[in-house]
């Protein structure tokens, strides 16, 4: 591992460490969680910056939500569209706890 790059994370991160990495993109409403049919959310994927887009998923066993980078589509709540991309350590990561 070269010191550039973070250590892997084994665990679920918590939301606040997510916040603060990626600068979630608020809509008007101020809310960060949009439908899969957000304008501002299809015109990242037409752009093909999907390390710009999180998925909201629920959890295995209904008590989490998570946040996962890209367009899952298994267990799918909404998206989050952020101004900082997401490295591709995070595909491999646990998800961020909502």
């Amino acid at each position: 591992m070269t010191r550039n790059q973070p250590k892997q994370r084994t665990r679920a991160g918590t939301f606040a460490t997510f916040d603060r990495r990626y600068e979630p993109v608020a809509m008007p409403d101020g809310g960060i969680i949009r439908p899969w049919d957000d304008a501002e959310v299809l015109a990242a994927f037409d752009s093909a910056r999907f390390d710009l887009v999180w998925t909201l998923v629920d959890g295995d066993n209904g008590l989490h939500t998570y946040l996962v980078p890209g367009f899952a589509t298994v267990n799918y709540v909404g998206r989050v569209l952020c101004a900082k991309p997401w490295p591709d350590s995070e595909l491999m990561a646990p998800g961020y706890l909502y």
